[in-house]
Order: structure tokens, then C-alpha cells, then sequence
């Protein structure tokens, strides 16, 4: 087995048996010559990159973590902040930085090779499943093949290497019904409830983790690849949603930036924490009318004024799509609000979720209606720079909307 090798920055000095043996910006740790490893058997090198330590055999706060879905948004963003851990990352395609095992969460053992099970069985001690399939696009067998049976393939995994684990679900476990009335959002929101009963049932040490809908970094807004929520804002700040937006102006908008989810996670796994944990905006989340106004005045400031939109319920949406025609201007608002529908329904008059953040000891603070606003114009700011072509020529004035009652507040 190769392991993919990723860079870092340059290590603190690394005591044998855990021998640096390649390179000033990489130390590899070969564990051929660590003889109390439990994965000594077989050629592997692990890579300290900042967050590697030893993990059963060394300092007793430390973990030795098995991260699914660490190249996707959440686990991407968690990897960094686990210093002070050994972690060992299963990738399906793409490795990451540190140590980087190829296999599948759905397959049997992982889809690792025996003796790479066996090892992984010996040295970990926490297991933190991010791996995920959430576009609703994609169908429910294979939804369910990653999100299903993935988490049934690693709670066997956790029970026989007698760890504990960190499963990061989703907050719309409790829209079911709003899911169902959509349709598209169905697979996903099902495949999490059932993963969630298997995780119960399962009756290990259990941190079952809840965030909202997941947006970028909360100071850069950055995002990777542009998906979901940031691709309908996207649209927005292109000023190519007009008409109808199924979404009722009071009705509100849960999300959380992904570092905040990172930070949640890696406080978790410090405290060994066990439970259920709400990754919200809660009461402080924007509504809908709220995130427009947002939204033209990020416009404005990039040269833009966008058309006005009417935000409506979605079953007053609903109606129109349905009134709506294949061509011409109404079959171009049909296909749009099929579109919105799957993720606008989740919101459709629901109360807030409840939040766990700011309980969490070492965990992100409380979220407040500035820093959740901030966030939001950090994610408009990125799609405006990144993704939306510049206006040549003197900009308008911002909208008043935007500012009335209250001035947004500036990310960073």
C-alpha cells in the first residue's frame, strides 16, 4: 500500500521510535521501526503535518482519528484544527494532506486491504464520519448506498476497534414531512433519519452532530466547489432570479459557516463528548426578505442593481409552477422553481431549530444576528469576486432596503 503524501509546514522534531526519515517540510513516520504499533506488520508511513501525534501508545489526551469525507466542505475544514491528534483520512478519490488511506465507506472492511483494516483496528480510538452524499440530485440508491449502509460499514468498524464516534448528521432530520412535500430533498433527508436510528441502535459512545445547511468559511466566505445554496446566490448577485422565489419573506434561513462546524467537531473530539449537538443559527437565522436585502447591497457595492424579486410561500410557488408551461418565459420560471423548491420547502414556516453552539466547551461561541449577517456577506463577497463577472462604469447607490433599521455588518 502507497499512502498519497501531502506537504506541510515543517515539523517540530519527532523522537524515535517515531523517526523523521524524509525531508525538512515532511517528516515521514515510518512505523516499521515503531515497534509497539499495532501496524508494524505492513509497510505504511504516516506524515506529520502539524496535527500527527501519537495516538494509543503515547499521550493520553491524544486520539488516534479515523476522518471520513475529509475532502469534502466540513471535513475539509476540520482536518487542520484536530492538532494534537493522529489522524488517518479514508478518502474515496482524492487524498489530503497528512495520511491518506484509499477506500470506501460503503464496502465491506472499508475497502481497505486486510492487513490495513486489521492495523486501522489497533490504533484507532475515535472515529469522526463525514463522509456524505447531500446533493439532492443524486438518486437514492446511491444516496442511500453512502449515507446508509456507509454508516452501518463504519459503526462495525467503531465496534470492533472498541472506539468512539463523532457522526456529523444534519439538522432536517426533523423536516421529513417538508422534505416529502418537495420530493427532491427526500432521499437525502430519509437516508440521514435512518443513519441516525442505526447509530442509536448501535449503542457506542455516540457524538451525533447537527448543522444546518453548510456555507463557507465565515471570514473568506470561500466555498469549493460552488454547490446548493451558494449556487442559487450565485444566480442572485448574476441578477438571474426574477419573478417568484419560493420562499416566504418571514420564513428563515438556517445556515452555519463550515469553520464554525469545524470547530464544533474538533471540540467534540476533545471532550470525548457524547449526545446529540445543534450546529445552528437558531433564532438569530435571517429570513428570507432579510437575506435579499442582504443580497442587493452586496450587488451594489459590485456595480449592480438586481430586478425585484416577489418572495412567496412555497405552496403559493408551488401553484405557479404548476401553472407554469415547458417554454418561453413560463417554462423558464418552471424550471426554476423546481429548482428553489427542494431547499426553500425546508424552511417553509418552520419554527428555528434549536442551537447548540456557545455550550460547547472549547467550542465556536453563540451565534448572534451580527456575526450570522457577517457571514452571509462574506459568502456574497466571495460569489461577487469569484463567480460573477465585474460592471464596468459608475456603481449605483445601495439600496435602501438594505439598510434600513440597521447597518450590515462587515465580515473580517
Amino acid at each position: 500500500m502507497n499512502p498519497h503524501l501531502g506537504g506541510g509546514p515543517e515539523p517540530a522534531e519527532v523522537k524515535d521510535p517515531w523517526r523523521v526519515v524524509a525531508g525538512p517540510a515532511i517528516a515521514v513516520v515510518d512505523t516499521m521501526n515503531a515497534p509497539h504499533s499495532p501496524l508494524s506488520h505492513f509497510p505504511i508511513v504516516f506524515i506529520y503535518s502539524g496535527f500527527c501525534a501519537p495516538g494509543r501508545d503515547g499521550n493520553s489526551n491524544m486520539s488516534t482519528i479515523l476522518l471520513t469525507g475529509a475532502s469534502g466542505v466540513v471535513g475539509g475544514a476540520l482536518l487542520p484544527r484536530l492538532r494534537g491528534h493522529r489522524v488517518i483520512a479514508l478518502t474515496r478519490r482524492r487524498a489530503v494532506s497528512g495520511v491518506s488511506l484509499r477506500g470506501d465507506v460503503s464496502a465491506p472492511g472499508l475497502g481497505l486491504g486486510g492487513a490495513e483494516h486489521r492495523g486501522l483496528l489497533g490504533e484507532v480510538d475515535t472515529v469522526v464520519h463525514c463522509a456524505a452524499v447531500t446533493d439532492f440530485g443524486v438518486g437514492a440508491e446511491r444516496t442511500n448506498e453512502v449515507n446508509v449502509l456507509g454508516t452501518e460499514r463504519i459503526l462495525e468498524f467503531t465496534a470492533a476497534a472498541g472506539a468512539r464516534l463523532v457522526y456529523l448528521s444534519t439538522a432536517f432530520v426533523t423536516r421529513e414531512r417538508e422534505a416529502a412535500d418537495a420530493a427532491s430533498p427526500l432521499a437525502y433527508v430519509a437516508s440521514k433519519i435512518a443513519a441516525e436510528e442505526q447509530v442509536r441502535a448501535a449503542g457506542l459512545p455516540t457524538a451525533i452532530v447537527r448543522p444546518s445547511v453548510v456555507i463557507g468559511d465565515s471570514v473568506t466566505g470561500a466555498l469549493a466547489p460552488i454547490q446548493g445554496f451558494y449556487a442559487f446566490l450565485r444566480s442572485v448577485l448574476r441578477d438571474q432570479v426574477r419573478g417568484v422565489v419560493p420562499c416566504g419573506p418571514g420564513d428563515r434561513v438556517d445556515f452555519v459557516p463550515s469553520d464554525v462546524v469545524a470547530g464544533a467537531l474538533a471540540a467534540l473530539v476533545d471532550l470525548a463528548a457524547t449526545g446529540e449537538f445543534w450546529l445552528t443559527s437558531g433564532e438569530h437565522a435571517p429570513t428570507a426578505q432579510r437575506l435579499f436585502e442582504l443580497a442587493e447591497h452586496a450587488a451594489a457595492r459590485g456595480g449592480r442593481r438586481l430586478a425585484p424579486v416577489r418572495l412567496a410561500s412555497t405552496r403559493t410557488a408551488r401553484r405557479l409552477a404548476g401553472a407554469a408551461r415547458p417554454g418561453g418565459a413560463a417554462g423558464d420560471l418552471h424550471g426554476r422553481l423546481a429548482e428553489l423548491l427542494g431547499l426553500a420547502v425546508m424552511f417553509d414556516g418552520a419554527a428555528p431549530f434549536p442551537t447548540s453552539l456557545g455550550t460547547i466547551q472549547g467550542g465556536p461561541p453563540a451565534p448572534s444576528t451580527e456575526s450570522v449577517e457577517a457571514a452571509f456577506l462574506a459568502a456574497l463577497d466571495y460569489i461577487s469576486r469569484e463567480h460573477v463577472r465585474p460592471v464596468r462604469g459608475p456603481r449605483p447607490p445601495a439600496p435602501r432596503a438594505a439598510l434600513a433599521g440597521r447597518t450590515p455588518v462587515a465580515p473580517g
